[in-house]
């Protein structure tokens, strides 16, 4: 069973370069963009035995409308691991970030 928690730097930092090279967003040694993105929003996790296999990235942004500021939320990342996949992992831990 899964377990979701905030991104943990120090504990996740491979996990989550692990599961971005798996899914094709970053090839080797473009890490940086990877950092800027996590360091800017938020971070969750689903941990399997120990190790982050799901994460999700919301960052924070502003919208203009007429003469007001909106915030909003977006989703800026979601990927999941090979040995985690069709287990509903990023759709459940999308939802409660």
């Amino acid at each position: 069973m899964a377990m979701f928690r905030d991104y943990d730097p120090a504990r996740d930092h491979a996990a989550v370069r692990r599961i971005w090279r798996e899914t094709g967003w970053i090839p080797a040694g473009k890490e940086a963009v990877m950092e800027r993105e996590i360091q800017c929003g938020r971070t969750m996790v689903a941990e399997i035995n120990g190790e982050a296999e799901c994460m999700v990235n919301n960052l924070p942004g502003v919208i203009r409308y007429l003469d007001e500021d909106l915030s909003f939320v977006g989703v800026g990342a979601v990927g999941t691991s090979r040995i985690a996949r069709k287990q509903g992992l990023a759709k459940r831990l999308t939802a409660l970030a």
